[in-house]
């Protein structure tokens, strides 16, 4: 079963919902202005705007690291490499996976990328 931020959204009433869907707000206009959709699957934007990111990180903290991720998964073998890291690793706990698998991958690919991080998203309009 897929994640999702609004099954998981309607499960809430009130303030708390109010609270959540403006953090998601900000998230989806921080996002726009990198031509970024907010995807419904993010687990990170959701916990983000539920307060619940240990330690908490800083709005444009998950800003970055949802436009990284994006950048992972369209313009480097991220996906590819990580599912062969997990496949190889038994057994996977959310813990391990979170603290030391993702993280690591992460560098690797990107050191192994032509040019590294790139100095602007390749999906933005480049302004000539």
């Amino acid at each position: 079963m897929v994640f999702s931020i609004q099954q998981a959204l309607e499960q809430y009433r009130g303030t708390d919902r109010q609270n959540i869907q403006e953090q998601l707000s900000q998230l989806q206009e921080a996002l726009r202005a990198h031509e970024t959709p907010l995807r419904d699957d993010s687990l990170l934007a959701w916990q983000f705007a539920q307060g619940k990111l240990h330690p908490p990180w800083r709005f444009q903290d998950v800003v970055f690291e949802l436009l990284l991720m994006r950048f992972l998964y369209e313009h480097t073998a991220y996906p590819e490499i990580l599912s062969h890291v997990v496949a190889g690793v038994q057994p996977v706990t959310a813990a391990l996976l979170q603290d030391w698998i993702i993280p690591v991958v992460k560098i690797k690919v990107l050191q192994q990328h032509p040019g590294g991080l790139p100095d602007q998203w390749p999906w933005e309009n480049k302004k000539t």
